[in-house]
């Protein structure tokens, strides 16, 4: 006898979500990734910076190097844009191009060093010039002065400058007796946005109202508002008119550990430059040259002047206009900026630190005392 299955009138119904069960979920789900973004964005900016960190470690080690060759730190070239032609000296002393050339050797770059055209120079990106937090390898939308036979050529930028800084109060009262501690060049200045000190543009050595870039009407050391270099990069000695014309400025300063007398460890030689955001792709005035050139706003900034994170300028243009972030240190990470020391360690310099304090961080032999930075 067959025994028929059992049977059942009630239909079987297909699973699925209802509307606002997906729409829940989906809330859930937008919920979580609002929650969790902020904290992969700081992972990969914490990573970023690590390699920022890396970077300037080797830059340091590579100026170590170049102590222990040649006796000396590297220079900081002499005016903004040299020819290699002209410029190029085994000298520390009368080397034009800045250290960012220097120390290439160094940093398993002795290669580009055989370059013998300016524009090859330009045309040549160099690993580890770049901070990862604000762009990778990047060129100037500005045309070299120095073209290839093929046409223009964008030179290749950098984000790291060497330490320009302010004499001390005691340099101040011998070169323009200005009393110790009543020194007014690190206050405010309304009209530039920055200190008084930076309006005055001694990056170049000398207080002026403008730049004094190729060393016109004969700015030599000893001219009327030299206050000289005192970081551990000095400007060097010989600008050349031609080939083999030139004025020696008596810039430059032989600088090895000795001289460092405030002690390697509290003096800083490197750290991250100030830029806009707006043309980190681009370049302005004081980025536009890049790391192939010399005593230039490009690979050297003044630390009497303000410094702080990326901003967008307040005087776009050029710097007459009052535009001085071209001048200024800083960096594309929140809290700080990266500084590498003569005794090669790298420290972040929080964007809190006092100026005055900074500038005493900067100078290789003031004899003041710094504090936590």
């Amino acid at each position: 006898m067959r025994v028929s299955p059992l049977r059942t009138n009630h239909r079987i119904q297909p699973l699925a979500f209802t509307l606002v069960e997906l729409l829940v979920v989906i809330a859930i789900i937008g919920i979580l990734v609002a929650l969790l973004l902020p904290a992969v964005q700081a992972a990969r900016e914490a990573a970023r910076r690590v390699q920022c960190v890396n970077q300037v470690k080797q830059i340091m080690l590579s100026m170590h190097n170049h102590v222990d060759a040649k006796k000396v730190f590297p220079s900081g070239g002499v005016i903004p844009w040299p020819n290699i032609n002209w410029y190029r000296d085994e000298d520390t002393a009368n080397q034009g191009l800045g250290w960012t050339y220097q120390i290439l050797p160094y940093l398993e770059e002795g290669a580009v060093t055989n370059l013998t055209e300016q524009w090859q120079l330009e045309d040549t990106a160099v690993a580890g010039y770049n901070c990862p937090s604000r762009r990778g390898i990047t060129r100037a939308v500005r045309a070299s002065d120095f073209p290839s036979p093929n046409g223009p050529v964008y030179p290749t930028l950098v984000d790291y400058a060497a330490a320009v800084p302010f004499p001390s109060d005691s340099q101040l009262f011998d070169l323009f007796n200005v009393q110790i501690g009543t020194s007014p060049f690190f206050d405010d200045d309304a009209t530039t946005q920055d200190t008084k000190g930076c309006a005055r543009r001694p990056l170049w050595g000398f207080l002026g109202n403008g730049a004094i870039h190729d060393v016109p009407g004969g700015k030599v050391k000893g001219s009327p508002g030299y206050v000289g270099y005192w970081g551990v990069i000095t400007r060097s000695n010989l600008y050349k008119t031609s080939a083999t014309a030139g004025t020696v400025t008596g810039y430059y300063t032989k600088v090895n550990f000795a001289k460092i007398t405030d002690g390697s460890s509290h003096t800083f030689v490197v750290a991250e430059k100030q830029l806009n955001p707006n043309y980190y792709d681009r370049g302005e005035w004081h980025d536009d040259h890049g790391w192939a050139g010399g005593w230039d706003p490009d690979t050297v900034r003044s630390c009497v002047c303000k410094f702080g994170p990326d901003v967008v300028s307040d005087a776009p243009g050029n710097e007459t206009s009052g535009n001085l972030q071209g001048y200024r240190f800083g960096a594309a990470h929140p809290a700080g900026m990266n500084a590498g020391f003569a005794d090669g360690s790298v420290h972040n310099i929080s964007y809190d630190t006092d100026h005055r304090l900074f500038n005493h961080l900067g100078h290789r032999s003031d004899g003041e005392i710094v504090g936590d930075f």
